[in-house]
């Protein structure tokens, strides 16, 4: 008898530690599911701590954080060629809004056309006189209709080239030679600022002085004597391309794009 209750109390006790057992293991898992849900409520509010204080540090004193790329790739130089000295000058007058759009990424050490030169000399009267020119007529010229040629031609700037035909041409394709770009910017300059004393300073002649034309001189000297229009060096203006001299300089006695831009923004700032 003794012998069947002890077997009964082992089996009851078997049972209860097996029952134990299963308990302790349901138990385990849950904990385990809820501490792992913590964890990711957790992960979840770390990450938006870090997205706020992103925001917050960004926001603060009114600062946009995002760059706006599209403003900046207009005024973007990288792709424009232009020699070292008239770098600065380039940003400057781009900055004033000298600078036309067409001649990003161009290479503006190659020679200036005759109608892109008249731009700068009519630019420069419109900003000086604060008046818009009234183009001529589109049929003026026979081979150009570009409106800054055409206002150019109102304020007498230029006249043309008239063949025995009586068909008025201007070459708007042709080279500006400089003692003729001078002439024309001189003559823009007065006219837009009657008031200003334009007498030329002959008193420090160029060694090249002979190769001016006695037309051109004036505009030269007073040009090149303000810093406007300087020579090549202190001692060569270099009028045009029939020098007997064996100069090295890179389409000598012509108006180079950046030489254009450089004439316009240095009578801006120093005239205006």
């Amino acid at each position: 008898m003794m012998k069947k209750i002890r077997m009964f109390v082992c089996a009851a006790l078997a049972v209860l530690i097996l029952l134990f057992i299963i308990l302790d293991i349901a138990g385990g898992g849950e904990r385990t599911a809820r501490h792992g849900a913590e964890s990711a409520d957790a992960g979840k509010e770390d990450t938006v701590d870090v997205t706020d204080a992103i925001e917050s540090e960004g926001a603060e004193d009114g600062e946009v954080v995002v760059e706006d790329t599209a403003s900046s790739s207009k005024s973007s130089n990288e792709d424009t060629i232009c020699d070292e000295e008239y770098m600065d000058v380039l940003k400057k007058a781009e900055k004033m809004g000298l600078v036309p759009d067409s001649y990003y990424g161009s290479d503006l050490t190659q020679k200036m056309t005759r109608a892109d030169f008249m731009r700068l000399c009519v630019v420069f009267y419109e900003d000086a006189a604060g008046v818009a020119v009234e183009p001529a007529s589109s049929t003026t010229f026979t081979d150009t209709t570009d409106t800054y040629v055409l206002k150019a031609y109102s304020l007498g700037l230029i006249s043309g080239y008239t063949d025995e035909t009586g068909s008025r041409t201007f070459d708007p394709t042709g080279d500006m030679d400089r003692e003729t770009a001078a002439r024309l910017f001189y003559a823009a300059c007065m006219l837009a600022l009657p008031g200003e004393d334009f007498t030329a300073d002959y008193s420090k002649q160029f060694t090249d002085h002979l190769l001016i034309s006695s037309s051109c001189a004036d505009a030269v000297y007073y040009l090149s004597g303000k810093g406007i229009m300087p020579g090549y060096t202190e001692y060569i203006f270099g009028p045009n391309n029939s020098s007997i001299y064996d100069y090295s300089f890179t389409y000598y006695g012509y108006i180079t794009y950046q030489e254009g831009l450089s004439i316009l923004y240095n009578a801006e700032d120093i005239l205006l």
